[in-house]
């Protein structure tokens, strides 16, 4: 089902929207629909990272740590796929 929200923006704004179109070979409400789901998403992830950061018991790690902790995890599934098992 769609619903119709209409909505002014500056005529600035329309002429880059119409700019990007054009070389997409989109229409203006296809750029619009997906511009709008790409910021839900980024906002669903920003929104997730924020709780974490406010979660106490949710440790912050640093790049350092967390690239160790991904050699690590990746040098046991190596492990285990030369022992022929999965790791679980």
């Amino acid at each position: 089902m769609s619903i119709v929200v209409a909505t002014r923006f500056p005529q600035n704004v329309i002429d880059e929207l119409d700019e990007v179109a054009r070389e997409r070979k989109r229409t203006r409400a296809e750029i619009i629909r997906e511009a709008v789901a790409v910021y839900l998403t980024e906002w669903a992830d920003y929104a997730i990272a924020l709780d974490r950061l406010n979660d106490h018991n949710d440790p912050i790690v640093g790049a350092d740590d967390f690239w160790r902790e991904v050699d690590e995890e990746a040098a046991k599934g190596e492990t285990a796929e030369s022992e022929g098992h999965d790791g679980g």
